[in-house]
């Protein structure tokens, strides 16, 4: 019975072992306006150009990936994302600052096994801090909470 027991427990430990990973991720954030390609596409490029200053931000934490039946996944995550970008358009200038804590519960789908999926989600954001200045207008929102949506994908190496 000893046996029978240890090789259940040793089996259920391998299975469950390959099923659940934990890993530490860091991302790069361009913030838009709004997430249409145009919008996406123009953000980077300005990046990139040098146009605004400090438009872009990053993000670091921890990712939990279970793994389920039919190809699908849960993947909770906690990071500390930070942003900073000012620019101005037809006289206004907007320097918008942000520190935060994002905790995203994504549902995924593998697409070449373990290789290659892609995901979707809510994302709740709690502000550290965060100070919008619009020319003489001031918004603080420390300690606002947030209800948002993440999608994208991701490739294991």
């Amino acid at each position: 019975m000893k046996k029978v027991l240890s090789i259940a427990l040793i089996g259920f430990s391998m299975w469950a072992s390959a099923q659940i990973s934990l890993a530490g991720k860091a991302n790069l954030i361009f913030p838009t306006g709004s997430p249409s390609w145009s919008n996406i596409k123009g953000t980077v490029n300005d990046a990139i150009n040098g146009t605004g200053k400090n438009n872009v931000g990053f993000n670091v934490g921890l990712s939990l990936k279970v793994g389920l039946p039919t190809s699908l996944f849960v993947m909770p995550e906690i990071y500390y994302t930070h942003f900073k970008n000012e620019f101005t358009t037809e006289n206004t200038t907007f320097d918008v600052k942000s520190n935060r804590i994002d905790v995203p519960v994504l549902l995924g789908y593998n697409l070449l096994g373990n290789m290659l999926g892609v995901f979707v989600g809510p994302v709740g954001s709690f502000n550290l801090s965060k100070d919008n200045t619009y020319n003489d207008f001031k918004e603080n929102a420390k300690n606002d909470f947030t209800v948002g949506y993440q999608f994208g994908a991701q490739l294991e190496i």
